[in-house]
């Protein structure tokens, strides 16, 4: 991105649980949805359709199924990270929505990543996270796993996050 003759440097987080992330969940509902629906034949029930984010993202996609439940049926989070920003408006429709219609996968590793110095623990961020589900009456699956962190062991457990969105019956 370029502006005025010098180059901005694109700060992905703000999309991903900071303060762009409104503006990021609406194009997905609104813009990349419609785009995949004309090119694909989709199912149109959102309880067909599911939005998953991994550490920052995690917040993005749980906002997501929040504000477009009509788009997204089911939301899957692994490791979240809830120090961008946006974390406080996500808790505060959790909050007000409890009961609601859309389903949650959450896992996280015990051992997830962490800093002391700077005071973020993903672990601990999920662990609030999950709470805060299981008091909103939501329908949530998942847990704290002993599994690698990362791409690793979020990919290990891809199976169990699609069977707790879209059981077979």
């Amino acid at each position: 991105m370029e502006r005025a003759g010098r180059v901005v440097l694109w700060q992905w987080w703000t999309e991903g649980g900071g303060g762009r992330t409104g503006d990021y969940v609406r194009m997905q509902a609104t813009e990349l949805v419609p785009m995949l629906e004309q090119r694909y034949r989709l199912q149109s029930e959102a309880g067909a359709r599911g939005v998953m984010g991994n550490r920052f993202f995690a917040i993005s996609a749980a906002d997501a199924a929040l504000e477009h439940p009509d788009v997204f049926g089911h939301v899957a989070m692994q490791s979240a990270f809830t120090g961008l920003g946006a974390e406080h408006a996500v808790f505060a429709k959790l909050r007000e929505r409890a009961g609601s219609s859309v389903g949650f996968y959450l896992d996280w590793n015990r051992y997830d990543e962490r800093n002391i110095d700077r005071g973020w623990d993903s672990a601990a961020d999920s662990r609030e996270l999950a709470a805060l589900l299981q008091d909103g009456g939501y329908r949530a699956e998942g847990g704290e796993v002993l599994d690698s962190y990362g791409w690793g062991g979020w990919r290990n457990r891809t199976d169990r996050m699609l069977q707790a969105m879209f059981p077979v019956e």
